[in-house]
């Protein structure tokens, strides 16, 4: 049987492609390790490819939680400026603890005046993790 050698090349190409994708995993931290991190565990490579979006601003998370709603004033931030938290709980609800860890792991200083938390945005993601405790009765 013979085949068109394009139609050969145009194979052998998606197969390395797919090979290429499939077998070079990177953090959300960018290095190239399988160990999950702090924001949402191992990427793949074609995440990193398409999140790239600026090469400046870094992806904030704000998961869903339940007793209220989590927002930021961006949903990417550029190293070294100040990104604010709005925090809305639900009606019998309160915030217990607020937290903004960097994909690395570490542990952020968070602000708060006048009512608006806020942290310092580093040079990798972060993920704002946000707990909602019932109402205490006095």
């Amino acid at each position: 049987m013979k085949t068109k050698p394009a139609g050969f090349l145009l194979w052998v190409l998606v197969a390395l492609m797919c090979v290429c994708v499939i077998s070079v995993p990177i953090s959300a931290a960018g290095g190239g390790s399988e160990t999950p991190d702090a924001v949402a565990g191992a990427r793949g490579g074609i995440y990193q490819l398409l999140s790239a979006g600026s090469a400046n601003a870094y992806d904030i998370f704000t998961p869903t939680r339940e007793g209220g709603s989590i927002f930021s004033s961006a949903s990417s931030g550029v190293p070294g400026k100040a990104v604010e938290v709005f925090i809305q709980p639900n009606a019998g609800y309160e915030m217990a603890s607020i937290f903004v860890i960097a994909a690395g792991g570490d542990q952020l200083e968070v602000f708060l005046k006048d009512g608006v938390y806020s942290f310092i945005m580093p040079d990798e993601p972060v993920v704002i993790d946000v707990t909602f405790q019932l109402k205490r009765i006095a």
